[in-house]
């Protein structure tokens, strides 16, 4: 079953300027310090890469390759593919628990967080929906559940979101 495509970035806060942004946009932005009377430049570059070329950049992680290690596949470009079971939205900003690792019996485990945000005019995520997810591995995120108790589980900050369809028997 084909999915609704969607496509929205929520800042990672990494840093992509690199040197195959072939025909990117350059601009340089001076910041002055006044205790240390100097300047520094940085060069701020901006591509407009498909959704089909980020697709195709992103490798497929599993739990275990996420969770296990998470610092050294942070800022990765992912791909991941799970059924969302919590959703809390404010504006277009969504926050996704989404569990990746799918069991016996339909069902599905091994928790990660998800930062996306929604496209103008694009539906929103429900509980229940299996959607394969596109964008970077952000190391871990740690909460406090409603029990009090504290859990950690790998973040991603997702560029785009397919919903595959609804899971709700």
């Amino acid at each position: 079953m084909e999915g609704k495509k969607r496509s929205g970035a929520v800042n990672s806060g990494d840093d992509d300027s690199n040197s195959e942004n072939a025909g990117a946009a350059v601009s340089d932005e001076a910041e002055y310090e006044a205790d240390t009377h100097t300047t520094t430049k940085k060069k701020i570059i901006t591509t407009a890469e498909s959704e089909e070329t980020y697709k195709e950049s992103c490798l497929f992680y599993t739990y275990n390759d996420i969770a296990r290690n998470p610092d050294s596949v942070k800022g990765e470009r992912a791909k991941i593919v799970g059924k969302v079971f919590q959703v809390q939205e404010k504006g277009s900003e969504v926050i996704l628990m989404v569990n990746i690792t799918q069991g016996e019996y339909g069902s599905w485990n091994d928790s990660i967080m998800v930062y996306y945000e929604i496209p103008d005019g694009e539906s929103r995520i429900l509980e229940d929906d299996v959607v394969s997810m596109w964008g970077k591995l952000g190391g871990t995120y740690t909460y406090t559940t409603v029990m009090g108790a504290e859990r950690t589980v790998p973040l991603l900050y997702a560029e785009y979101v397919d919903v595959e369809y609804n899971d709700v028997y």
